[in-house]
């Protein structure tokens, strides 16, 4: 599916009619953007649309001090993250948060000024604490792969065989030089070779691809220790000023 197709899917067909409908959505929503295949480059032709946004809490809630967090629509394969939780995940170095700091221009399908303006935030988030994250996330990948699921289906396991390695690559530029590259395009061929199974021996990941991978432990200490330039806290005071700023504009209405 073509990036006009995608756009156009979600514009006209009725399963994202939510996107509009929605209370906390509508014209809340402040980032709109494609996660998932099509924004690492290893989309198949029947591969899902993966739809991620943030969307802005309302003025009660922010006096409140309430949040609901996330509106998921299972069916579309659909996350819209309310403002308060993104800020929270990009706190975390959560991967698939600080992935929007490296969307390609074109997977970003909405932005509105508040989107725009987040979306320059990759210093005032990014720490130390990136490698942890991407770590666990790497072993959580990983250890999927000895599941069922995987195990019994062979077009399941080269899917999920494609993360780790993707995660890899991603860690290593942010360590060493501060760059977040959701698309990988300088790895796009291994990473298409790994999803279309050149990479399984007998139905499983392939001693190459595991002798390779395993390395993350090892490589992803050293390069935080002896490369990372990264801070190695959050300054807050710098956050919870945005913050305010960003709902101050929502609580005066001038949003």
């Amino acid at each position: 599916m073509t990036l006009k197709e995608i756009k156009e899917k979600i514009r006209t067909d009725p399963a994202y009619g939510f996107l509009r409908t929605d209370p906390h959505l509508g014209d809340n929503i402040c980032l709109l953007y494609l996660s998932g295949s099509y924004a690492y480059g290893t989309n198949v032709e029947d591969s899902d649309i993966d739809l991620r946004g943030v969307t802005l809490n309302s003025k009660e809630e922010i006096l409140l001090g309430q949040d609901f967090r996330s509106v998921t629509d299972g069916s579309t394969d659909t996350t819209i993250y309310s403002f308060k939780r993104m800020v929270k995940m990009l706190c975390s170095n959560t991967p698939t948060a600080i992935e929007i700091f490296g969307l390609k221009p074109e997977h970003i399908l909405y932005a509105n000024s508040i989107g725009k303006e987040l979306l320059t935030k990759q210093n005032m988030f990014l720490t130390k604490r990136v490698a942890s994250a991407f770590k666990g996330y790497i072993q959580a990948s990983l250890k999927l792969l000895e599941s069922e699921k995987c195990l019994n289906d062979k077009t399941m396991m080269s899917k999920y065989m494609v993360h780790p390695f993707r995660l890899y690559f991603m860690i290593i530029d942010i360590l060493t030089d501060r760059t977040i590259t959701t698309y990988r395009e300088e790895e796009h061929e291994i990473l298409m070779d790994i999803r279309n199974g050149k990479w399984l021996e007998n139905n499983k990941p392939s001693n190459d691809y595991m002798n390779f991978i395993r390395n993350y432990n090892r490589v992803i200490p050293f390069l935080l220790k002896e490369k990372s330039n990264l801070p190695e806290d959050l300054n807050l005071c710098n956050i919870d000023d945005y913050v305010i700023a960003v709902h101050e504009k929502i609580v005066k209405g001038e949003i």
